[in-house]
């Protein structure tokens, strides 16, 4: 009982300091009437604390306490039961009946704070859980509060607390109640703790603390911990740099059937990290991944069929597991099924095609997407010729660091239809980069002001338009200046 009411105040001076309304100081007289009642079974003689200090410090404990107290009379008189006919059967009845007590106070019945926050793996049975985006933040840090004060020994409302606080962006709150469940042994808010000095949520960002949080859930055998551990040994953030490490901690997610192992590992075999190069065993666990519904993997499964890298190269197979992944919204499957189409590898051409995922990425902000799609608009293939527009997708796409849109603007503009280039050099005067002629020619001034709009780190993305596109460009015709997706 003194382990229960010790938790119980630390959970509600934890509370006062989170910001919820603070307790009133206790003076010694206080201390010394609670320190009297405190482990009574008498509810009048807490309900005489209760009376004598209504917002004491200990008032709510005093409360929740005497609730159970009148709730354990209010149940049906215990009826004389026979002896136990040995000690030992005497012992074994009340270490069931403890175990039973032990189990109902840890798990009490499903409620708001559950339906709310509850996390998919952390929770108790019959409980589904809720993916963190779809969590209603307010609603739920008020059930989960409530939860708390109710139920303050379930580890399950606390790191409920704790995930609903964190979808608020109530990180400050959320990290210190994380700790605490985490210190308990909590592998799901280790790794929640792990994240938030990982990625800097509310502290700066520490990856030597990252990495022991994450070490802590792995070792409780949490599969996410294991693939972020992972990440953190291959690039040498928090620890001591070790391809072998990495390679060790994807392997042991693997065996959890977390699909990014699979990934992951697949990667270091594509890489020759920690592991010797091996393209096809990086097919195989790409396509493990996959079939287990790993968005990522199958559109890399898609560029190894394209490249023959690892398999036959086999470019309607290819088409397959693109289209698998842009209908589960891979904005890079989208953009290498545009171009599919739009160049006719594994299947007919089909510019309509082409324009529809084309779109579909451009919309969702892939640089290569809006790059192609705007060299469509300038020539007038699948749609009507579009200066206006094509200068702004080419614009936006060259702004996003696409390497294709670098080249269409600074390095061949020619390429480009004389209204294309006007609408241009109309838009960077807009932006305040261009004082010169909207004539549509590149000289100076234009190719400065298409300095002033790069990227800040103008290293944009290493892609290429096909297997063959950097030595025979000539062979691609007016695709030679579309791009595809590594």
């Amino acid at each position: 009982m003194r382990k229960l009411l010790t938790t119980l105040a630390a959970i509600l001076m934890l509370t006062a300091l989170d910001g919820a309304p603070a307790f009133a100081q206790a003076d010694a007289t206080e201390l010394s009437f609670w320190e009297s009642v405190r482990d009574s079974d008498q509810p009048q003689e807490l309900e005489a604390y209760l009376k004598a200090y209504p917002d004491g410090m200990f008032a709510p404990l005093a409360r929740i306490r005497i609730e159970k107290l009148k709730g354990s009379d209010a149940s049906e008189p215990a009826q004389p039961e026979p002896a136990p006919s040995s000690p030992s059967e005497k012992e074994a009845g009340a270490t069931e009946e403890a175990s039973e007590v032990e189990q109902a106070a840890s798990s009490p019945p499903v409620n708001e704070c559950d339906r709310l926050a509850a996390h998919p793996l952390y929770t108790a049975e019959g409980i589904s859980g809720i993916d963190f985006d779809d969590i209603p933040s307010d609603e739920a840090i008020r059930a989960c509060r409530a939860a708390v004060v109710a139920s303050p020994e379930t580890e399950r409302f606390q790191f409920q607390l704790a995930r609903a606080l964190l979808s608020g962006k109530v990180y400050e709150e959320a990290r210190r109640r994380f700790r605490v469940v985490a210190e308990k042994g909590h592998a799901g808010a280790a790794l929640n703790l792990g994240l938030i000095y990982g990625h800097g949520r509310g502290v700066p960002k520490d990856y030597a603390q990252a990495a022991r949080w994450l070490r802590q859930a792995s070792d409780d055998g949490d599969p996410v911990a294991m693939i972020a551990l992972g990440y953190l040994y291959k690039a040498g953030l928090g620890v001591e740099q070790s391809d072998q490490e990495a390679v060790a901690w994807f392997r042991k997610a693997m065996e959890k059937n977390e699909p990014d192992g699979f990934s992951r590992l697949a990667s270091m075999y594509a890489e020759g990290r920690g592991v010797s190069k091996d393209m096809k065993e990086a097919a195989r666990l790409h396509r493990q991944a996959a079939d287990m519904g790993l968005v990522e993997s199958m559109y890399v499964l898609g560029k190894l069929y394209a490249d023959g890298e690892g398999v036959s190269k086999d470019e309607a197979e290819a088409i397959r597991w693109y289209k698998r992944a842009a209908e589960k919204g891979s904005i890079q499957a989208m953009t290498n099924l545009g171009y599919a189409f739009h160049a006719g590898r594994g299947t007919d051409k089909d510019l309509s095609q082409a324009v529809e995922w084309y779109r579909k990425a451009a919309d969702k902000g892939e640089a290569t997407a809006k790059n192609n799609l705007g060299m469509l608009y300038n020539d007038g293939t699948g749609v009507l010729r579009d200066g206006k527009e094509a200068a702004r997708l080419l614009l936006e796409a060259y702004r996003g660091g696409d390497a294709y849109a670098k080249r269409n603007l600074e390095e061949q503009s020619g390429v480009l239809s004389i209204e294309t280039r006007r609408e241009l050099q109309r838009l960077m005067k807009q932006e305040g980069v261009y004082n010169g002629k909207i004539d549509g020619r590149f000289g100076s001034g234009t190719k400065a002001a298409l300095k002033a709009l790069a990227p800040v780190q103008d290293a944009a993305k290493s892609v290429r338009a096909s297997s063959t596109a950097a030595d025979k460009p000539e062979d691609l015709g007016d695709l030679q200046n579309l791009g595809t997706l590594d």
